[in-house]
């Protein structure tokens, strides 16, 4: 969120978790004029999951500008907002930030596809396995779908 991290990264750049599934083109996902985007709808405490966000290098600049280590992570979680960095986010964005849902194929793993028995939705594009399941692990690599795309 700082405007000096373009010198490192680029004027425009991705942050992507390792637990990540990528199945199908993710092109489009990225194809998207905001100069910030985030993943939405997973949890109903944050607006947003960290596990994905592209923006334009100092977008969103108060989320580093206000960001104190000691404090800001208690200050996020007094208010209500879940997790570490997207509770953050969250907390100085508020809601209205343009989000990647299961419309754009981006789906959760815990929340979206463990419930209906592990099985991909068509419209797919990538998978996150944000929480204790994660792709590598002995439950996920019972799916084929999983064992094809993340190795």
């Amino acid at each position: 969120f700082s405007p000096e991290i373009e010198a490192i990264f680029g004027h425009r750049f991705v942050s992507l978790d390792l637990d990540t599934v990528i199945v199908d083109d993710v092109r489009r996902l990225w194809d998207r004029p905001e100069d910030f985007v985030i993943w939405g709808e997973t949890d109903k405490r944050s607006w947003y999951n960290g596990s994905m966000w592209m923006m334009t290098a100092g977008a969103r600049r108060q989320v580093w500008d206000r960001f104190d280590p000691r404090t800001s992570p208690q200050t996020a979680k007094r208010a209500g907002k879940f997790g570490s960095d997207q509770g953050w986010i969250s907390y100085v964005l508020g809601p209205g930030e343009a989000t990647w849902t299961q419309t754009d194929g981006v789906y959760s793993y815990r929340v979206h596809i463990a419930p209906k028995g592990g099985t991909l939705p068509p419209n797919a594009r990538m998978v996150m396995f944000h929480g204790k399941e994660d792709p590598w692990g002995y439950q996920a690599q019972h799916l084929r779908w999983v064992r094809e795309h993340y190795q």
